[in-house]
């Protein structure tokens, strides 16, 4: 009898503080990105570079110089992963990588 006037307190604690699977709360899975495309609708801007600009075969200053690119010129900005300030763009002879900070209309 002394086993269960101990064990019904017990069990009574343990019933009023179990929680069902309603109560619990269910994380949501973090989302993995991957790269994301920035869109573009045929969008131009115009080159601000003081004189020239490196029009590069992938972002990134390390990367090679296929073209220059003068001051005032226009660019197509064609879809690209979202790579910082780099943009990809298109001129009548090619296609490359920029620094958009000197791209203006962007």
């Amino acid at each position: 009898m002394k086993k269960i006037i101990l064990f019904l307190p017990l069990l009574a604690l343990a019933c009023s503080t179990a929680t069902t699977a309603a109560q619990i709360p269910i994380k949501a899975r973090p989302v993995v990105k991957s790269a994301q495309v920035v869109p573009t609708q045929t969008a131009t801007c115009t080159i601000t570079a003081l004189k020239t600009l490196n029009l590069r075969a992938a972002a990134g200053t390390s990367s090679a110089v296929i073209a220059i690119l003068e001051h005032g010129e226009t660019v197509t900005i064609l879809p690209h992963p979202d790579l910082g300030n780099w943009i990809r763009v298109r001129t009548p002879d090619s296609e490359g990588w920029i620094n958009s900070n000197y791209c203006e209309g962007k």
